[in-house]
C-alpha cells in the first residue's frame, strides 16, 4: 500500500511488522508532535512506517483474526535477512524498545531455555532483537502475540544467493544452490518442530508457569533514546547478567595468577 506521493515508489507503504498494537504508540516523555516529526515509523513514506493506527492493514488484521480465533500456544514469524553472508536469526520478545528485564523472570527463563533447545547446533544467532542485531521494532507480531500469552519467535532466514537489496535485481539469485535451500528449509522446520514439542509439554504441565507478560508502557530515562528509526531506547539495560558473571570470574582468575607469581 504505497502512497503515490512517495518517491521512489519502492519506498513507503506500511511495515506490517510494526502494525500491531503492542508498543505501537509513542514512548512516554515525548510530545506527540515532536515524536511524529522525528520518528521514521510515523512518516508515511518512511521505510518503517507503522500505519495510521494499529491493525490498519488487511494483512495484519488477518493475522489478528487467526490468532484470536484459534487456541494458538506457540508461533514463528518468518522474515528474511539482507544477504547470504549473514547468519540466520532466532529472536524472541522483546523486539520493541522494552528492556528484556522488564519481562517476568519465568518468561525470561523460558525464552532462553527454549531458544537453546531450538538452537542446539548453534545454527542461529539468538536473543531479543537488540541482542541479536542491535535493532528493535515496536508493534511487532511476536510482541503482540506474547502479550496474549503465546510463545512467539521470529526466524530470519538467509537469502539463497546475493543480496536482496542489490540494485542489480536482474542478477539477484541467478545461481541458486537447490540443495543448500533444501537443507536450510529442513533446519528451520526442525526448529519449528522443537517449539511445538516444548509448547505442548508446557501446556500439559501444571508445574510450569504460563506466559504472563506485562502490557504497561515501559518507563525509564528516554534522554539517550534515538528516535531516527523508532528504536534504541534502553538498549544498555538488556539482560547481560551472564556477561557480568564472566567478567567477575575473569577478574578473580587474573588476581589469582598475579598473587601466585608475586608470592611464589
Amino acid at each position: 500500500d504505497n502512497p503515490a506521493s512517495c518517491e521512489p515508489r519502492a519506498v513507503g507503504g506500511v511495515d506490517l511488522n510494526r502494525n500491531h498494537p503492542f508498543d505501537w504508540y509513542k514512548p512516554p516523555g515525548f510530545y506527540l508532535n515532536e515524536w511524529e516529526n522525528m520518528a521514521d515509523c510515523y512518516q508515511e513514506c518512511g521505510s518503517t512506517y507503522h500505519g495510521k493506527e494499529p491493525w490498519s492493514e488487511p494483512e495484519s488484521r488477518a493475522v489478528r483474526n487467526v490468532v484470536l480465533r484459534y487456541n494458538v500456544t506457540a508461533a514463528i514469524s518468518f522474515h528474511s535477512r539482507h544477504n547470504m553472508l549473514q547468519r540466520p536469526l532466532l529472536i524472541h520478545p522483546y523486539t520493541s524498545l522494552r528492556s528484556f528485564r522488564s519481562m517476568p523472570l519465568e518468561d525470561r527463563q523460558r525464552f532462553r531455555d527454549w531458544s537453546r533447545k531450538m538452537n542446539r547446533d548453534g545454527y542461529y544467532v539468538t536473543g531479543t532483537a537488540y541482542e541479536a542485531i542491535e535493532y528493535t521494532a515496536g508493534g511487532s507480531t511476536i510482541d503482540w502475540m506474547y502479550s496474549l500469552g503465546i510463545a512467539a519467535f521470529v526466524i530470519e532466514t538467509v537469502p539463497p544467493c546475493g543480496d536482496r537489496q542489490s540494485t542489480d535485481m536482474d542478477r539477484w539469485c541467478v545461481d541458486i544452490d537447490d540443495e543448500k535451500i533444501w537443507k536450510e528449509m529442513l533446519r528451520h522446520g526442525e526448529a519449528g518442530e522443537e517449539l511445538a514439542k516444548l509448547a505442548s509439554a508446557s501446556s500439559s504441565s501444571i508445574s510450569m508457569p504460563s506466559f504472563a507478560p506485562t502490557t504497561t508502557q515501559p518507563t525509564g530515562d528516554w534522554s539517550a533514546w534515538d528516535p531516527s528509526d523508532c528504536y534504541g531506547w534502553d538498549c544498555d539495560t538488556q539482560d547481560r547478567s551472564a556477561s557480568i558473571v564472566y567478567v567477575i570470574l575473569a577478574l578473580i582468575v587474573t588476581i589469582g595468577f598475579l598473587a601466585f607469581f608475586v608470592y611464589s
